[in-house]
C-alpha cells in the first residue's frame, strides 16, 4: 500500500502568485530524458543522431536531438494526481500556471497542449539548458512579480530560495533539508513512501539497462566520428558518450 503525506498552504497566501511547475520527477514520477534514451537505445539512427547532437551542441543539443527522434508518448507519462490537483485548485483561482523544466521544450509543449492547465512553457532550447540557476533566470524573466515553485530535486534549491512560496515533490534528501529550512514558506509537499513492489523495480534499475546497452552500441558512433575528422573540438581519445555511460542525464 502507498502512503502518502501532503502540505497545502493557505490560498489566500498564494492566490496572486505565478505558479511554476517543473517536469521531470515533480509534474511524472519519472525522467523525460531517461525515457527517451530508453527508446533511442532500441533505434540506431536515433541514437547515433542523439550522439552527434551532443557532441556538437552538448546536452541541450542532444536532448534536441531526443525530442525529434526518440519523443515519449506525452499521453501515456506517469503524472502524478496530487501535483495536478494541485494545478486545477490554483487554476480555479485564476492563478497563471507555467510549466518550467529542464526538459526539451518541444517535449514541454506537447505536455502542456495534452493536460491543458498551463498558461505558459519553459524549457531547454539549443544553446540553453534550463537546470538550476539557468531555470532560475528564465523564471525571473517570466514571472510577473513574487512567485511559487514545484520541484522535486538538488538542482531545484536556487529556485526555491528565490520562491515565496515553495512546493516539495518526492524530495531529494538535500530538498527536504532545504525544505526544513524554512517550513513557512512550504505550500505543498508530497512524499511517498515506496511500496515493496515498486522498491523492486527501482532496484533492478530498468533505466540502466537502457544506458549499458547505449554505451554497447556507442563504439561504432566513435569510429565514424573519428573517421569523418569532424569531432566538433571534442578529443575523440575521450570515451563516447561518457555522461550516458555514467548515468549523468538524469534529472539534467
Amino acid at each position: 500500500m502507498t502512503a502518502m503525506s501532503k502540505i497545502v498552504s493557505n490560498s489566500q497566501q498564494s492566490s496572486l502568485l505565478d505558479l511554476f511547475v517543473d517536469l521531470d520527477g515533480t509534474l511524472i514520477a519519472g525522467d523525460i530524458a531517461e525515457e527517451s534514451l530508453a527508446q533511442a537505445s532500441r533505434h540506431w539512427s536515433a541514437f547515433s543522431a542523439a550522439v552527434r547532437a551532443y557532441f556538437s551542441g552538448g546536452l541541450s543539443a542532444l536532448k534536441r536531438s531526443l525530442a525529434q527522434n526518440a519523443a515519449p508518448d506525452v499521453t501515456t507519462l506517469p503524472y502524478r494526481e496530487e501535483v495536478l490537483d494541485y494545478i486545477r485548485a490554483a487554476r480555479a483561482e485564476g492563478r497563471r500556471i507555467i510549466l518550467a523544466t529542464a526538459a526539451d521544450l518541444h517535449i514541454a509543449r506537447d505536455v502542456a497542449n495534452h493536460l491543458g492547465l498551463f498558461d505558459e512553457v519553459i524549457g531547454t532550447e539549443p544553446g540553453r539548458n534550463l537546470k538550476g540557476r539557468t531555470k532560475l533566470e528564465a523564471i525571473k524573466e517570466m514571472a510577473q512579480g513574487p512567485f511559487e515553485y514545484l520541484g522535486d530535486s538538488d538542482a531545484d534549491i536556487p529556485v526555491w530560495q528565490a520562491a515565496d512560496k515553495s512546493g516539495f515533490v518526492s524530495p531529494s534528501a538535500k530538498a527536504r533539508r532545504e525544505m526544513a529550512r524554512d517550513p513557512d514558506s512550504v505550500s505543498l509537499h508530497v512524499d511517498r513512501d515506496v511500496s515493496p513492489t515498486a522498491a523492486l523495480i527501482k532496484a533492478m534499475r530498468p533505466h540502466q539497462w537502457a544506458k549499458k546497452r547505449i554505451g554497447l552500441c556507442a563504439d561504432p558512433v566513435l569510429a565514424q566520428v573519428r573517421s569523418s575528422g569532424n569531432n566538433d573540438g571534442w578529443d575523440p581519445g575521450i570515451p563516447v558518450f561518457q555522461p550516458v555511460r555514467l548515468g549523468c542525464l538524469s534529472g539534467q
